[in-house]
């Protein structure tokens, strides 16, 4: 089977789009299948091997003709070349499906509401209309979709991980780490309120039995503005180290004890199911969509989007971790036990040809 999946990303920050296509791609490869990847976005990092490039519409037809895809996978819903790609692969009749990651919640419309209106006007109605199915990461990102009304099968097929070397928990012992790696969004993390409840936390007496280690790069100018105001008004067991990748990455959640993330909105993100894979409990709002996963399997804290409630959830952590740190590692590697990326890309497979004429 021909594969052709057209997403959007830059190496140099942090996408979880990226972090997907290099393991999916590589697993589906592995299966037998030729993949390609259409990268539209002005990539300035490392290119992938099966990356290619389509500057406008023509160039897009001319590769659909040289490579004849079985199938393709739109990656996201508010592209503006995604209108003119929809014309080219129905007039081949070439089947796609659609991925949001997360971009059709309700919560992520309400991010830019003017712009997301006319996206859904111009691009994400027609593109999702003409989809044979669309692809949510888990139930709860098919259930928060603002796009019901357009009447479309769903599938779910999650997110993967590898299997990344075990960090030994540390019991007993204080100041408990605490992790954000992620891409900088003020917003859509809730940095505007982590923030304020680290000061608030810092401020209720406790200070010195925790640390809050931030990993990560923002793209957008008024987010580099708004993180380091913040980093500079942040107190000295707050720290900032610039975004990592690879081995670096590993050793950033090795030198970490809990995993702290407190999106508004979020499909299924990658840097959970890493930390997770690495032994890591995490605190972690319901938007995120892991938080029932953290409940039932019991390697984590599910807080609420409020200054008051992600600041008491750090005070229970510190009366609960240094006792549990080796319970709770064991558990959280128990919650992606089934999350192999070969799994993940056997499933995706069985779900394209199902669509294949």
């Amino acid at each position: 089977m021909k594969i052709l999946h057209i997403a959007a990303y830059n190496t140099l920050y942090f996408n979880g789009v990226y972090s997907v296509l290099v393991e999916l791609t590589k697993e589906q490869m592995a299966l037998g299948h030729q993949v390609r990847i259409l990268n539209i976005d002005n990539n300035e990092g490392e290119v992938l091997p099966i990356e290619q490039k389509a500057g406008s519409q023509q160039d897009f037809r001319q590769l659909l003709e040289d490579e004849q895809p079985d199938i393709a996978i739109l990656h996201g819903i508010y592209k503006p070349c995604y209108r003119g790609y929809v014309r080219s692969l129905d007039r081949l009749h070439i089947p796609y499906l659609v991925e949001p990651h997360g971009g059709s919640s309700v919560q992520n419309a309400r991010k830019s509401p003017v712009k997301k209106w006319i996206g859904r006007l111009l691009i994400a109605n027609r593109l999702i209309s003409h989809a044979k199915a669309v692809i949510y990461l888990n139930q709860k990102e098919a259930d928060d979709c603002a796009y019901k009304k357009i009447r479309k099968q769903s599938l779910i097929i999650p997110n993967g991980t590898v299997p990344y070397p075990l960090k030994p928990a540390r019991t007993n012992q204080y100041p408990v780490r605490f992790i954000f790696l992620a891409r900088i969004d003020v917003d859509q993390k809730a940095l505007d309120l982590l923030f304020p409840a680290i000061k608030r936390f810092n401020n209720s007496g406790d200070k010195e039995k925790a640390e809050f280690h931030f990993y990560g790069k923002a793209r957008m100018p008024e987010y580099v503005t708004a993180f380091n105001q913040y980093i500079q008004q942040a107190d000295d067991n707050v720290f900032y180290h610039g975004p990592v990748f690879g081995k670096d990455k590993l050793k950033a959640y090795h030198s970490s004890d809990v995993f702290i993330l407190t999106s508004r909105f979020e499909g299924m993100p990658m840097s959970v199911l890493e930390a997770l894979s690495c032994g890591l409990p995490c605190l972690l709002t319901p938007q995120t969509n892991m938080a029932d996963a953290i409940e039932q399997y019991h390697c984590g804290w599910v807080t609420s989007l409020s200054v008051e409630a992600i600041a008491e959830s750090i005070r229970q952590i510190l009366k609960e971790y240094p006792t549990k740190a080796e319970e709770l590692s064991e558990n959280a590697r128990k919650a992606v036990a089934d999350y192999s990326w070969s799994h993940i890309a056997q499933k995706s497979v069985s779900c394209y040809e199902s669509f294949i004429i």
